[in-house]
């Protein structure tokens, strides 16, 4: 109620000055009509004096012409006198007039007065009428305000009386509370003077036992000191037969090591084609059921492996090769596998690796990989290791040129993948050089140094960008075509005068499959159909090889015909089956395999290194050749034991 105290004063303040303000203009409208009355009596007397100023003029002309008169008669006949009676006429006429005239201003202006007068009167009677009515307004505001005035103070009076109510409940209520805490605490002195009470017996009882724990801990100490002696027997037992574990192991790697490389030298004598699996592993595209088991199971012995049939057949078929690859295997351990024969090309052979395998089975995976890090395939690491094993020849005065050149055969049509974009495609022809190698008529073949990541890199997504891919119901991303990267190698020595050309051809063939599972149709149906040709025409080449038929139907695709050399004797072959673990895929799964179970049986003949003098075009030169490489069968030298491509130690411990 105290604040609004200002307000009540303020609005009174308000009033007073209104009313102040009509009462002040009232005055001056009185003072103006008095100050105008006292001009018009001032003027009034001013006329007044002046009447009475002329008629005593004109008495005392009058009484000075009487006066003439009786003094000077004789005057009469002088020209220049003046009848003092003519002269009292004429004055007392113009001073009539005079008079006349000055009444009538003076008449004219009391009118003035009296009109302005009025007008003033009717202004002042306005004003004090509009006051009036201000200050009834004000009034009415004044009776407003006092009425909110008093509501607000009747809502704060309610309000303080509101907030002590809720204060002496809150009090109230914490008095509660204090006496509840009194009581806990009470209740807690009293169990802490039990519990002291407890403890003090407890002190008691363990002074007692003190005697009793001491002896414990005697024998306690006597206890670990036997426990140590026996862990170190124990150590020394464990040592022992890890280093005896260690030496059985060791012996295991080099028997597994020296049958590998018997085996090795053996396949290389007779020519087989090599044939390594691969198993990929579930991925969230299949399908597959939770718990599901995959129809492909590597064998612990690195070699074999087992499909399972289910269905109504449900059969299992057991197949060995040179390699099988579990699905947790690495890109990196992969390539450790495959990397001699990438080696070989440097070396001067015509070496030719080949992914086969049904449609979504991984092939693309294993030989191009993804990315700059651990998922690059095949390919981007022969190049890389390429070029490390470069510098080692290199600084044994072997110079070496590398160019690449990628292509597809799409349709029985080649097709350039590393093609100038504003050219645009060409018509390839396959021609035959005179030394029996391939030549693609009007292909891109690009100079590149294999230890520039950035130029792989920019090959690799080239091709990618080019090559035929669509989606089917059994792989998103299906390779619509066989893809074929080869790496051009001629290396000059010339303190020797030699000279050796290899041919390193990396192909990821398109995966074969069924237009009924698929689901392709129209033009894609078309594609499988290609597919499958070529497939089966690459499969009646390595059948005519292997029963050694008079004719081999090379020429039956572009791809066997391209691939000739490789496949002829004259280089090495190896042959990466890809495998689907689902169920789905478990016949597809049996077609490839037994596939490439027929390839691993195909003697090609001992490989042909490719060295001759400088200028000359055919034949084996004389002279200083890179020296032999250890396992290796040729009769010819090779780069030194200390070169060779290291490998991985988990995949030889394998066989």
């Amino acid at each position: 109620m105290d604040s609004l105290s200002p307000l009540k004063e303020r609005v009174l303040a308000k009033a007073k000055s209104v009313g102040a303000s009509a009462s002040a203009s009232a005055h001056a409208a009185a003072e103006a009509s008095s100050l105008a009355r006292a001009a018009a009596v001032a003027k009034l007397q001013e006329i007044q004096h002046m009447a009475d100023s002329a008629s005593t003029s004109v008495d005392s002309s009058l009484a000075r012409a009487a006066a003439a008169q009786f003094a000077g008669e004789e005057k009469k006949f002088d020209p220049d006198y003046v009848d003092p009676a003519l002269l009292n006429a004429q004055t007392t006429k113009e001073i009539t007039t005079k008079l006349a005239e000055m009444i009538a201003e003076h008449e004219a202006t009391e009118a003035q007065w009296r009109e302005s007068t009025a007008d003033l009167e009717a202004k002042l009677a306005q004003q004090l009428k509009e006051h009036e009515d201000t200050l009834q307004i004000k009034d009415g505001e004044l009776v407003q305000y006092a009425g909110k005035i008093s509501d607000l103070e009747k809502q704060i009076e309610a309000g303080a009386e509101e907030q002590t109510r809720k204060a002496e409940e809150v009090l109230k209520e914490k008095e509660g509370e204090m006496a509840k805490s009194k009581e806990v605490i009470d209740a807690l002195e009293a169990e802490i003077a039990a519990l002291k009470e407890q403890l003090s017996d407890k002190t008691q009882q363990g002074a007692a036992h003190t005697e009793t724990i001491a002896k414990l801990q005697t024998d306690i100490s006597a206890l670990e000191t036997r426990v140590k002696a026996e862990e170190d027997k124990l150590t020394a037992a464990h040592e022992d037969f890890a280093k005896e574990k260690a030496d059985l192991e060791a012996q295991v790697r080099d028997c597994a090591a020296e049958r590998r490389k018997l085996h090795n030298t053996i396949q290389e004598l007779r020519g087989n084609v090599r044939v390594f699996a691969r198993v990929r592993p579930f991925l969230s595209g299949d399908g597959a059921a939770d718990g599901e088991q995959p129809s492909v199971v590597p064998k612990a012995d690195g070699v074999s492996l087992k499909l399972r049939l289910k269905g109504d057949e449900k059969k299992e078929y057991d197949f060995s090769f040179d390699e099988v690859f579990k699905p947790d295997i690495s890109q990196e351990a992969v390539f450790a596998e495959v990397s001699e024969f990438v080696q070989s090309a440097l070396d001067g052979y015509n070496v030719c690796l080949f992914s086969y395998g049904q449609t979504g089975s991984g092939k693309t995976h294993t030989m191009q990989g993804a990315g700059l890090g651990d998922e690059r395939g095949i390919i981007p690491r022969a190049i890389e290791r390429v070029g490390a094993y470069k510098a080692e020849l290199e600084a044994q005065g072997w110079e070496y040129e590398m160019r690449v050149s990628f292509l597809e055969i799409y349709n029985e049509t080649i097709r350039d993948l590393l093609r100038d974009e504003e050219i645009g495609e060409k018509k390839h022809e396959i021609k035959v050089n005179p030394d029996g190698s391939r030549l693609v008529t009007d292909l891109t073949i690009r100079p590149l140094e294999p230890t520039d990541a950035e130029a792989v890199q920019d090959v690799m997504e080239t091709a990618a960008k080019y090559r035929t891919t669509s989606a089917t119901n059994m792989n998103d991303v299906s390779s619509r075509s066989h893809s074929v990267f080869t790496l051009h190698l001629t290396a000059v020595h010339k303190k020797s005068n030699q000279r050796l050309k290899g041919m390193l051809n990396l192909c990821d063939l398109a995966g074969s499959e069924r237009l009924k599972r698929s689901g392709v149709s129209g033009d894609q149906a078309k594609e499988a159909m290609s597919i499958n040709k070529s497939l089966s025409a690459l499969a009646t080449v390595f059948v005519s090889i292997g029963s050694k038929a008079g004719h081999v139907p090379y020429r039956n695709s572009k791809l066997t015909w391209l691939l000739q050399p490789s496949l002829s004797g004259d280089g090495k072959t190896l042959m990466l089956c890809n495998l689907s673990p689902t169920e789905l895929s478990s016949q597809e799964s049996l077609s490839s395999l037994r596939f490439a179970a027929q390839v691993n049986q195909v003697e090609l003949g001992q490989a042909k290194r490719s060295i001759s003098d400088v200028g000359s075009k055919n034949g084996e030169g004389g002279g200083k050749t890179p020296p032999r490489r250890q396992g290796s069968s040729s009769s010819l030298a090779s780069p030194p034991p200390s070169s060779r491509l290291t490998q991985s130690t988990s995949s030889s411990t394998k066989k």
